[in-house]
């Protein structure tokens, strides 16, 4: 465990959880661990999803409780593409599983994103972008590998799809779990 502390943050990071004193929680690890961190009243459901997905899952949504809990599994090539946006979402929590490949996810707490000129907010996708963020220290770089899974909340910035160096592109196939942030409790 280390922490790193700089005007904007305090930030305390291992393996199994990354907090932001400041602005944000969200929740890095491997997957065994995923129960730990789930709600009771939604644990079932998401294991029970989460111990059929493979490696080779073909893309597609999944339904798991109605529109309060679906997954979408995707493949896509990492690369480091600056017209890449961070997202931000007010209904869903994302929870993000590698199946296969790896991956740097950026980081950055909703509060840290608003000095950015915001996209309007699409409703029917959940979805916020905001342009013109630099990477710089006021955020912080997830990998991800097979096996591993993050956690977004609301007040969670993020931008997947970043190669990791110095390995290039690569082709990654992972499965995003939305819940409702309502049942998250």
């Amino acid at each position: 465990m280390f922490a790193v502390i700089d005007p904007l943050n305090i930030i305390i990071y291992n393996r199994r959880l990354s907090i932001n004193l400041k602005f944000s929680l969200m929740i890095y690890d491997i997957l065994p661990h995923l129960s730990f961190y789930l709600p009771p009243d939604i644990r079932q459901d998401i294991e029970t999803f989460v111990q059929t997905l493979k490696t080779n899952t073909p893309a597609g949504e999944y339904p798991i409780r109605g529109t309060d809990i679906f997954a979408r599994v995707s493949e896509y090539r990492t690369d480091d593409s600056e017209n890449r946006m961070p997202e931000v979402h007010r209904k869903y929590i994302d929870i993000q599983i590698v199946l296969s490949g790896q991956e740097r996810v950026y980081h950055l707490p909703l509060n840290g994103l608003r000095d950015f000129s915001e996209r309007e907010y699409q409703q029917k996708e959940d979805v916020q972008f905001f342009d013109n963020v630099p990477k710089d220290n006021t955020s912080h770089w997830l990998m991800l590998r097979t096996g591993d899974f993050a956690v977004f909340f609301p007040q969670d910035g993020h931008e997947p799809q970043h190669t990791v160096p110095p390995f290039g592109s690569e082709t990654v196939r992972k499965a995003v779990i939305k819940v409702n942030g309502q049942l998250w409790i």
